[in-house]
């Protein structure tokens, strides 16, 4: 079954992937200038990302759970968001060499998806620049 599943998934290539960020509105480093900051909208995109079965918990993660203090109640539980990259290096900054690698990998990626590189490596740099003032704000875990 495996030989199955990796046979096809050598044969679609990207195609999946692509569908599914085109169904969510598109990636605005891949797009380039095509891309319409007007027509964004977080909401709409929350939407999108819950119905393709995806997380939505990038700035608060949202959830229900047992009340810790009452097991037969439940609680909204606000908690920060999970960031790309354990916060341990994150806070580190720009200087630390897995995050350097981390950058690498967002720009590769982007690339590989039909990125312009000089522009992957600006707008990669900004988001992973925001992604380190994110950790920095943030708890440490406990």
């Amino acid at each position: 079954m495996r030989v199955i599943c990796a046979a096809l998934a050598e044969e679609r290539g990207l195609e999946p992937t692509q569908e599914i960020i085109k169904r969510l509105g598109g990636w605005p480093v891949v797009e380039g200038t095509d891309w319409d900051d007007g027509s964004f909208s977080w909401r709409d995109m929350v939407y999108k990302f819950r119905k393709e079965g995806f997380s939505v918990d990038y700035l608060i993660d949202f959830s229900i759970n047992i009340d810790l203090k009452n097991s037969t109640t439940r609680v909204i539980d606000l908690d920060q968001a999970s960031l790309g990259l354990a916060r341990v290096y994150l806070v580190k900054g720009l200087e630390d060499k897995l995050v350097r690698e981390y950058h690498t990998y967002q720009v590769d990626l982007a690339v590989i998806f039909g990125a312009d590189k000089e522009r992957a490596e600006k707008e990669m740099l900004e988001a992973l620049e925001f992604e380190v003032k994110l950790a920095n704000v943030s708890f440490k875990p406990t």
